[in-house]
């Protein structure tokens, strides 16, 4: 009998400790009240048919190009879930401006058909942005109207024999 009060003993007191070390890790990992923090959701786009793209990586790059990292140093990305959109905590400072790079998706490659641009961010936290789809025909315009804080771009997936004949010399 004692062997197992002792037991359960032990577990609660690993569980009370569990949720202490639990409890403060979410205390800690909050912002500080003086600390603002911005998101963008960025929604990707087929550009053929103007529905959105499950499953792709999206980088945040400044826009001189390197990738911009957060304040634990780890470079700022995301996986689109399937409505086609990630979001993606900015750093701080803000940068003035952003560009956005995608790849993978359910494809062999994406070609980039706005993601080359940049972007105001302040521009994008205020009013949303759709950015402007470059590939060529056929080519669908997106019809809704972004939110604040939300950039929708647009990428062309190439299919299994495009990538193929990619790959001959």
């Amino acid at each position: 009998m004692s062997f197992y009060s002792s037991r359960n003993s032990g577990q609660r007191y690993f569980m009370g400790l569990l949720m202490i070390c639990t409890f403060a890790g979410l205390l800690f990992a909050q912002p500080r009240p003086d600390e603002v923090t911005h998101t963008i959701a960025v929604c990707v786009i087929n550009s053929t048919n103007a529905k959105p793209l499950k499953n792709v990586s999206v980088a945040l790059h400044s826009e001189a190009g390197p990738f911009l990292k957060n304040s634990a140093g780890k470079f700022i990305v995301g996986v689109t879930n399937k409505v086609g959109e990630v979001t993606l905590l900015l750093p701080s400072p803000l940068p003035e401006k952003i560009r956005i790079s995608c790849a993978g998706g359910e494809t062999c490659q994406l070609g980039q058909c706005s993601s080359s641009e940049t972007f105001r961010t302040a521009e994008v936290l205020k009013t949303g942005m759709v950015a402007e789809n470059k590939c060529t025909a056929p080519k669908r315009e997106y019809g809704a109207s972004p939110k604040p804080g939300e950039l929708v771009i647009f990428v062309k997936p190439y299919t299994r024999w495009q990538c193929a004949m990619q790959e001959i010399p």
